[in-house]
């Protein structure tokens, strides 16, 4: 009888640890966040870039181009990035293949793939795409060093777009 009161409460302990456990092992991870992002930014960069060839080399965010109709189109029915703010260069830039300038960058940061332990926590960083049609995942640090008076938010591009 002792043996037996034992067992089941042994067998209710790991039950339970198992129950608290779960969590922890299945983690969710924002990767769609992250992976949204990165596409968007990488899609309006080559949009621009190839834009540019057609334009002497120049990027401007011109709302009558199919290609960045398009990429407007699908930002803003991605349902990974509702509510976030999405800045966009607003005035023309010559891309230089010497020169790597941001086109495009998210004020939201997402948590970055790679699993968390219990010692190191996710860093939180923001996506940008690039002049050369690159996109990247930058540090708070890199994206606080920007500077905001050279964007607009994309939402006055949508508005303008239709």
């Amino acid at each position: 009888m002792k043996w037996k009161n034992i067992s089941i409460i042994l067998v209710i302990f790991i039950i339970c640890l198992v129950i608290l456990l779960i969590p922890i092992i299945t983690r969710t991870t924002n990767c769609g966040g992250n992976s949204a992002a990165l596409w968007i930014c990488r899609s309006y960069a080559v949009s621009s870039l190839l834009s540019s060839y057609d334009n002497n080399g120049v990027y401007h965010p011109d709302v009558k181009d199919y290609s960045f109709k398009k990429i407007l189109k699908d930002i803003e029915e991605n349902s990974w990035i509702k509510d976030t703010v999405i800045l966009v260069r607003k005035n023309s830039v010559r891309l230089d293949e010497n020169k790597k300038n941001i086109l495009i960058i998210f004020s939201t940061p997402y948590d970055n793939c790679s699993q968390s332990t219990w010692f190191r926590k996710k860093e939180m960083l923001h996506a940008a795409g690039y002049s050369d049609g690159d996109a990247q995942l930058i540090t708070p640090e890199e994206y606080k060093k920007i500077h905001f008076s050279r964007f607009i938010n994309i939402e006055e591009l949508i508005k303008n777009s239709k």
